[in-house]
Order: structure tokens, then C-alpha cells, then sequence
């Protein structure tokens, strides 16, 4: 289809079918001519009115490809870069295709209402509930994990945090309340969108690494080659090509979580559960893993990360939710869920008697979390954190380091919750059984 200019009011498509078209416009040249590029849309006698447009545009300025959008949608153009963008940005000039009356588009002065495209996705879990019997495990459970972030998923032992997960997965039944990915309710969903890590060991112990990641990856819908290709990639990356020959029961724990996780990501789902991915492993692996993890955030996957090492949360977690109980305490961005206490500490490092004996005389303060390098100090109200200094010099002990500091996360957890999650004892047997899968 070539594009015929028809003066200076705008242009007109002939009905001769060609490869390739696309559209210029210039400040000084006051119409749009081909320019032997893919074409933005089907403009078969289309008319359209640029040049008030792209006033601000200096010299000939293409419009490359772009992928095919809905009548409706707006397509952005950079000056500066001389390309299209896909989805408008605000400040740039807009081309928005309406429909009209039969095959009659116009160019209008922006996007209007209802055009500019839906939010980053984001999981949603709406006033979700589930007995087992006597046992609550959720009651009325809400959050939002954001797209493209690693959410913290917090509570203790039997707080609802894997009921949950089995719900978004389909191996349970929620007794009511939504989750919902993207705005679709989570049982419409293709199997595919979900990667789960669950915390017991899922894998056949006489099989190979290297068949059971491609038999995993199948059920998923990846052909087998592909599935064996990307286990390799997956399994050098983790420093152990060598596992793809070796059966499962052959390895480690920490290495067969390793494997369970690439189970869990090789078909490269959207949405990844993770319950205690770190169990068994090394601090060598934990770090790989880490990187992994964080690898696939940036490619824009979304991560719900079920752990009690809060150490791992705040260092890999923008966002947090805490749970007790079946229902959620705190939700939200990691530094506004520390904010939610009071607590006024101070952290100290001395040289010398690492165990502080002078800090007994001074009133209103308590060493909250002891160290052999640096230690954790809580102030009541109304004491300055200058007494803690003023007590150390005057005890001759030698300052190395004296800060304020905001709660730990642990800290922010027992105060909500009223107990380190470690501590909480296992819940009765659920009377509700259903088998997990890895995959």
C-alpha cells in the first residue's frame, strides 16, 4: 500500500499493495511521504493532518515499525531520538488511531481518555479465606505484590503464607475471596504463568537432573529441546554443568534445591512462588541464588518470597507483607512497614570489651541486640541518644562507630507479630490434604 501525498491538508492511501511504508513528516515539509519502512497501520484511504503536530520537529524525522496496535491506541514519537515508542509518552506527539465513520481515521492532538495503556501488573489477593476444619489458616487475607518486584511474604509457622500459595496454584480451594494476576482471576490463568518452589524436596531421586528438568519444563508446554537447552544454561550458570548426568539422590540438599528451583523457572513463568528457596543451602550458594532471583526481577518477573532469614528480605525486598494468623498486619514498601515502630536505636562499635559494662549505669537504655563487632542499642522515650555517647567517653572506652539507625526488620516483626517467626510452633495437621507439585 503506498502512501500518495494530497497537498499541504494531509495524505491519502491509494489501494496498491506494497512491502513497505511508513511515514515522515518534517517542520518545514508540511506532509507525510513513504520512506520505505514497515508501516505504522493500515491506512487504506486514510486521511491525516501532521504538520501541526510535528511543528516542533527539527528536519526529517521517521517513524520507525512499531508493533500493531488496536484503533485507538497511541503511538509516541521522540524528536530527539527520531523513532517511535510504542505506547504515548505525555510530553511528545501523539498519532491516535479512532475509528470513524467506515475506514476514516484522523490524527488527533493526544491520547484521549481510556488510551494510554493499563498498570503494571501487579498480584492481587483480595479478603481470601480457608478453614481446615477447626483450623483458620486465612481470615480474610489482603495484599498486593507488585510487577516486577520481589515481595517479602512474612509470618510464622502456620500464619497462611503456603495455604496461600497452593490456592494461587489450584491445589486448593480458597473458601472465598479473589487472587487475581494482571486483573484475571487466578484460575483462568494458563498453568504456565506460575513457577513454584515449594520448601519439601519434590524431585525423583533415580532420575536425571538433566530428564526430570525436561520432563517438568513439558508440563509446562516447552518442547524438549528447548527445555534441555535452557537446563544447561540454567545448570552452567549455577557452577554445576555436571549434575545434568547425575541422578538426584546423588546430590546434596542444597543441591537438589538448586535443581528444584530451576524446575521451578525453566519454563519462565510470569509469577514466582518461592517458600523458603534458601533451606539447605551454603552461604556460596545462597549467593547465587540471590543473584538469580534478583536476574529475574529485573527481566520483569514477579517474585513472592516466603522466608524467615529477614536479613534476605531487606537486602533483596522492595516491598513486604507480614502475616499472622490468616490475615495481613503490615503491607507496603519496605521502608514504610519500618516505619510502623517507634522503636529509637542507636548502633556501637568499641574497641576493647565488646560487652559494654558500663552501659549498666546508664538509665533508659538496653542492648538490644549484642555483637561482638557492633552492638544494637534501644532508647526508651525521651532519652538522647548523646547520654549513650557521653557514658562511653566518660568510661574511657574507645568509639569506632556511633549511628542512629532505623529497626531492623526482625525487630518490626516481633513487634507486630509478638514473636521471631522461628519460634512459632508448627500448627495442628491440616485435615485438608492435596499433593504439591514442583513445576
Amino acid at each position: 500500500m503506498a502512501i500518495a501525498p494530497r497537498g499541504r491538508d494531509g495524505v491519502r492511501a491509494d489501494e496498491v499493495d506494497v512491502d513497505e511504508a511508513c511515514l515522515v513528516g518534517g517542520q518545514r515539509r508540511r506532509r507525510v511521504e513513504p520512506a520505505r519502512q514497515a508501516g505504522l497501520a493500515a491506512a487504506i484511504r486514510a486521511r491525516a493532518q501532521p504538520p501541526q503536530l510535528l511543528c516542533g520537529v527539527d528536519g526529517p524525522m521517521p517513524v520507525l515499525p512499531l508493533d500493531v496496535q488496536p484503533a485507538g491506541s497511541p503511538v509516541g514519537v521522540d524528536s530527539s531520538r527520531g523513532r517511535g515508542l510504542g505506547p504515548v509518552r505525555q510530553r511528545h506527539a501523539a498519532i491516535v488511531l479512532r475509528p470513524g465513520a467506515g475506514r476514516d481515521h484522523r490524527l488527533a492532538d493526544g491520547p484521549g481518555p481510556g488510551d494510554y495503556p493499563p498498570p503494571a501488573m501487579s498480584l492481587v489477593v483480595e479478603a481470601l479465606a480457608k478453614r481446615f476444619g477447626r483450623v483458620n489458616a486465612l481470615a480474610g487475607l489482603s495484599m498486593e505484590a507488585p510487577g516486577g518486584q520481589v515481595m517479602g511474604f512474612l509470618g510464622s509457622n502456620g500464619a497462611g503464607k503456603t495455604t496461600t500459595m497452593r490456592i494461587a496454584l489450584g491445589v486448593l480451594r480458597a473458601d472465598s475471596g479473589t487472587i487475581r494476576w494482571n486483573g484475571i482471576d487466578h484460575r483462568a490463568l494458563p498453568r504456565p504463568t506460575w513457577g513454584y518452589l515449594p520448601e519439601e524436596r519434590g524431585l525423583y531421586p533415580k532420575m536425571r537432573v538433566l530428564d526430570q528438568l525436561v520432563f517438568f519444563a513439558g508440563l509446562q508446554g516447552i518442547p524438549a529441546d528447548v527445555a534441555a537447552r535452557r537446563a544447561r544454561d540454567w545448570l552452567l550458570r549455577f557452577r554445576a554443568p555436571e549434575f545434568a548426568e547425575r541422578r538426584a539422590e546423588e546430590l546434596s540438599k542444597g543441591n537438589q534445591q538448586k535443581v528444584q528451583f530451576l524446575a521451578a523457572v525453566i519454563h519462565e513463568p510470569q509469577v514466582l512462588l518461592l517458600d523458603e528457596p534458601f533451606t539447605g543451602l551454603d552461604p556460596v550458594n545462597i549467593v547465587l541464588l540471590r543473584e538469580a532471583i534478583l536476574g529475574l526481577r529485573d527481566a520483569g518477573r514477579t517474585v513472592l518470597l516466603s522466608t524467615h532469614q529477614m536479613e534476605t528480605v531487606e537486602a533483596m525486598c522492595e516491598s513486604v507483607t507480614i502475616v499472622d494468623r490468616g490475615r495481613a498486619l503490615a503491607s507496603g514498601s519496605l521502608h514504610e512497614v519500618k516505619r510502623r515502630t517507634t522503636r529509637r536505636l542507636v548502633r556501637l562499635a568499641v574497641e576493647g570489651d565488646h560487652r559494654l559494662p558500663w552501659l549498666r549505669q546508664v538509665a533508659g537504655v538496653r542492648v538490644l541486640r549484642p555483637g561482638i563487632e557492633l552492638s544494637e542499642l534501644e532508647l526508651d522515650p525521651g532519652v538522647e541518644p548523646q547520654v549513650v555517647l557521653a557514658a562511653a567517653l566518660a568510661a574511657d572506652a574507645r568509639v569506632t562507630r556511633f549511628e542512629l539507625a532505623e529497626p531492623s526488620l526482625e525487630q518490626v516483626f516481633i513487634d507486630l507479630v509478638g514473636h521471631p517467626a522461628e519460634l512459632e510452633p508448627a500448627p495442628p495437621p491440616a485435615i485438608e490434604r492435596s499433593p504439591v507439585a514442583v513445576a
